[in-house]
């Protein structure tokens, strides 16, 4: 089997509902736009082979080595800490204003 085989493949494959994070552990593309080629092989966008990825559809024994081969391209790095979302307020006493007496 071609070792990257999986670009005319990740379609069709599934990993039993395992999925691959193609940059590695903890690590997500930066380079979302640029186009990973490799000999005899179609190109892919960085973000379609990590949707792939992320979907399952890229065989699991190849996560150990992709991260390797696309770094360079996709520029893989630690994932960022997502910010949680901005509370939501609503007062009953109107803008800026705050219950001074909560009983």
């Amino acid at each position: 089997m071609n070792i990257l085989s999986i670009f005319i493949g990740f379609l069709i494959a599934n990993v039993n509902g395992q999925f691959c994070s193609v940059c590695g552990d903890n690590k997500e593309i930066t380079n979302p736009d640029a186009i990973f080629s490799f000999p005899e092989q179609p190109s892919i966008s960085c973000e379609g082979l990590q949707t792939a990825g992320e979907f399952g559809l890229v065989p699991i024994n190849y996560c150990d080595f992709l991260p390797m081969l696309i770094v360079n391209v996709c520029g893989c790095a630690v994932k960022t800490p997502e910010s949680p979302p901005e509370p939501q307020s609503c007062s009953v006493c109107g803008d800026n204003l705050e219950i001074s007496n909560p009983d």
